[in-house]
């Protein structure tokens, strides 16, 4: 599929498709409201699928030269209570906050979303259950796929600026590609110019080898055109484990010390660094005996290379020394690197509305 692969700029993705059925259901945004969105300074932010705040943080936490720009909270909702919880403390600074709404998004009433308020922006970070490599990958078929289609609903029923959705690189393969088509169809199909592109975060100075797929939306009537920041201002950056993982300050939090038994101690030992307990010659009382391979088992950082994908749970203990059994349990979560990714395409976003005619940045862009 062109376009998605690699981290040099790439146009929205040449999609072979039928007319658009639907848009003539849309109605065309007055031109008032054009240059109205146009000329607007301040972003109010909608979020589904919102998480911790990974995303929340990096849209309201962007910065440009101007510093009239700005992105703030509108709304949220998850179906998690705790985490609603937790945005809403990181994001609105009261875990109480009636802006942040838990509920499951296939029963949300979007009214109530609308009576907090309008939005300029919104962002999705769709399940990736059904689409990641790991897994049944049963795509558009299976539980968690089609649930894209309430962000979808979202830009129809909202009409906002523009929109950031993320979602894991498997995406891309899942059906052969058929479920990022029609993802990608119906992302334009309601308004919005497309850019995805597979963002490889260690590129970008991120000592984590984690790639997602990132797709801006940019409201066609704006006729503003989102170009992908580049990676060559990273390019000399040390993303090692050891540089990421060394002079931690002691005011850092998070940073207890994981408990383990000897047996784990003793298998990774034997551990070399980059590799896991099944492609490891360990002896047969420390044998992984399972029937599925899973490569983050049990696998030790390399010091010199950027952290494999960090998993949000499971038995992967992350480590890169024998004198570091009781190191910190994760250099970043996948909403830690969320917030890195997603911090610079809302900057890109910020930058491209402040030019008005295109784009002016202190980034560099690919071309």
């Amino acid at each position: 599929m062109a376009g998605i692969g690699t981290n040099e700029w790439q146009p929205t993705l040449d999609i072979p498709r039928s007319q658009p059925k639907s848009n003539a259901l849309l109605a065309p945004i007055p031109p008032e409201r054009t240059e109205e969105d146009r000329a607007r300074a301040s972003f109010r932010l909608g979020e589904l699928f919102s998480g911790p705040g990974g995303i929340g943080l990096g849209a309201t936490q962007a910065a440009i030269d101007n510093p009239s720009y700005e992105i703030v909270h509108q709304w949220a909702s998850d179906y998690d209570s705790d985490t609603c919880k937790t945005y809403a403390e990181n994001i609105c600074g009261s875990t109480a906050s009636p802006t942040v709404i838990n509920q499951d998004v296939r029963t949300l009433d979007f009214s109530v979303l609308k009576n907090i308020g309008s939005i300029d922006g919104l962002a999705f970070g769709f399940p990736c259950n059904d689409f990641s490599i790991v897994g049944r990958r049963e795509g558009l078929e299976g539980d968690f796929g089609p649930l894209y289609t309430y962000g979808i609903r979202a830009l129809r029923e909202f009409r906002p600026s523009f929109f950031v959705a993320e979602n894991v690189g498997g995406l891309a393969s899942n059906k052969d590609g058929s479920a990022f088509r029609q993802i990608l169809e119906d992302m334009r199909d309601s308004g919005y110019e497309i850019t995805p592109h597979l963002y490889k975060f260690e590129n970008y100075g991120v000592p984590q080898s984690r790639h997602r797929i990132i797709v801006v939306g940019i409201r066609s009537d704006l006729g503003l055109t989102y170009q992908v920041p580049s990676t060559v201002q990273f390019s000399s950056e040390d993303v090692s484990v050891s540089t990421a993982l060394s002079d931690i300050p002691t005011w850092a939090s998070n940073q207890e010390k994981t408990r383990q038994s000897k047996n784990v101690v003793e298998r990774l030992k034997l551990i070399e660094p980059g590799k896991n307990a099944f492609n490891s010659d360990l002896p047969e009382h420390l044998k992984i005996k399972t029937t599925t391979t899973i490569s983050q088992i049990y696998r030790r950082l390399h010091p010199d290379l950027p952290s494999y994908t960090i998993t949000g749970s499971g038995a992967a203990v992350r480590m890169f020394t024998i004198g570091m059994s009781h190191a910190p349990s994760q250099i970043g979560s996948a909403h830690d690197s969320r917030l890195s990714l997603t911090h610079m395409s809302f900057t890109a976003i910020k930058n491209l509305f402040a030019s008005r005619l295109g784009w002016q940045s202190p980034f560099e862009v690919h071309r």
